[in-house]
């Protein structure tokens, strides 16, 4: 928010993206280690339905934010949202029993030898070294096309920065359907199957939103592109 240019500006979203990314494995790895296998499933399920209304509404309250507040704001309340998150799982962890607090010291242990050592062990093996390039590329080209929807929507269909947010909203929608079909998709499609519908709705979804004349055909293309997004 205080950045005077733009090089300063983008060492603060590096920071910033470092962050946040580190976030969501580690939640969900502190899920697998202390709750129940048994109740595991539909905590993450309630995870992954805050992780997407959190897309859907960063979406709307920054194009409003940065339309009737200025083009600092979205960045301040984002840091005022880390900050209540950050108060909320300090007051959690007082309320967490031992073993919540303990697991994960044995790994904290291991050293960056034993890491560096594991990390190798895995890049060894050819299929991980495609899975891991796969979502590496994927990423990019997901998130990269993702940050410019709603300008693209706004400086081409010539609309407000909030109603460019509400446009791009759908795509969480897109990933809700896929949390609430997940099973009959699996059973019809398979697993391979799966992934390649999610990439094919991708890459028509893009399509859609570059090319859409009005807002309605660029929401049904931020739609199709998180409904394959989680489908991949």
């Amino acid at each position: 928010a205080l950045a005077p240019d733009p090089a300063s500006l983008t060492g603060g979203r590096v920071l910033a993206g470092a962050g946040a990314a580190s976030v969501l494995p580690l939640a969900i790895a502190w899920i697998g280690d202390v709750v129940p296998y048994e109740r595991r499933q539909p905590v993450l399920a309630r995870f992954m339905l805050g992780q997407i209304g959190g897309v859907a509404a960063g979406q709307l309250v920054g194009g409003i934010s940065a339309d009737f507040l200025g083009r600092q704001a979205p960045f301040v309340i984002a840091a005022l949202l880390f900050a209540a998150c950050t108060a909320l799982l300090l007051r959690m962890r007082r309320r967490l029993p031992a073993a919540a607090l303990t697991t994960g010291t044995a790994a904290g242990r291991l050293g960056l030898a034993q890491i560096l050592r594991e990390f190798g062990a895995v890049l060894r093996r050819p299929w991980a070294r495609r899975v891991l390039l796969t979502t590496c590329v994927e990423g990019a080209l997901v998130f990269g096309a993702l940050a410019f929807f709603a300008t693209l929507l706004h400086l081409t269909l010539c609309v407000s920065l909030a109603t460019a947010g509400l446009v791009v909203m759908p795509f969480a929608l897109g990933g809700l359907l896929f949390s609430l079909a997940a099973r009959p998709l699996l059973a019809r499609l398979g697993e391979a199957g799966l992934a390649r519908a999610g990439g094919a709705s991708m890459m028509g979804a893009t399509t859609l939103v570059a090319f859409a004349p009005g807002a309605t055909l660029a929401a049904i293309g931020c739609f199709l592109m998180g409904l394959g997004f989680y489908m991949l």
